[in-house]
């Protein structure tokens, strides 16, 4: 790495960046026997009509859902194509799958960064997870990261929907002490999330706020 600013990383160094991005139908059988009168035949025929008009609302949402997975899986094929095209084998590993909480420990971990990249959201449990690993963050200003990651301390802030500044983010990262002294810094991290999250902090935040809430109530 130049100190000069320059950011060139041997294939060595590459870092690891974790990037975290039934309908039932019950059908009731209506005995003829046990509703023979004239007023429950037309209850059944009103819910028959019911239930006719649910299927054909629940069809219309079952096509919306067809066609958002097909844009998704598009989607996803895109990515597969940018992913071979632009890196060579071993470079980057995509994983479209819901991660158990027993595994997330290996990526947390394992990575040397968690990407963040919402355009709307306000918390993410994600982020206080990787600080709970000592795993700083990239986040887009949205929602409450401004005020959950401290720059340069627990990770960087960019803007939401602007590639080229999440880019920009993410070099300045990779030339921070952070990542420079992440073996050490891991630690710190941990110890503010204990400090900050804590459940003797949160408690303590709520024993406020209900002190607060009573104080203005008394008055």
């Amino acid at each position: 790495m130049d100190p000069g600013g320059s950011f060139e990383l041997a294939a060595k160094d590459i870092p690891r960046i974790a990037l975290f991005a039934v309908t039932a139908l019950f059908v009731i059988s209506l005995s003829a026997a046990q509703r023979r009168t004239a007023d429950s035949l037309r209850r059944a025929r009103d819910d028959l009509q019911a239930a006719v008009d649910e299927l054909a609302r629940l069809n219309k949402a079952l096509q919306v859902e067809n066609i958002q997975r097909k844009r998704s899986e598009a989607y996803l094929d895109e990515i597969r194509q940018i992913a071979s095209r632009d890196f060579k084998p071993g470079e980057i590993t995509l994983k479209f799958q819901f991660i158990p909480d027993r595994e997330m420990e290996i990526y947390l971990k394992g990575g040397d960064v968690l990407v963040l990249p919402y355009k709307d959201i306000f918390q993410s449990g994600v982020l206080f997870l990787a600080y709970t690993f000592g795993l700083p963050v990239v986040a887009t200003d949205v929602g409450s990261f401004r005020e959950e990651i401290v720059e340069g301390k627990t990770g960087f802030i960019c803007k939401p929907g602007d590639p080229a500044d999440l880019a920009k983010s993410l070099e300045t990262y990779f030339l921070s002490d952070i990542y420079a002294n992440l073996h050490t810094r891991r630690q710190d991290i941990k110890d503010y999330a204990n400090t900050v999250h804590s459940w003797d902090a949160v408690a303590e935040l709520t024993h406020n706020a209900y002190v607060e809430i009573s104080g203005r109530q008394s008055q």
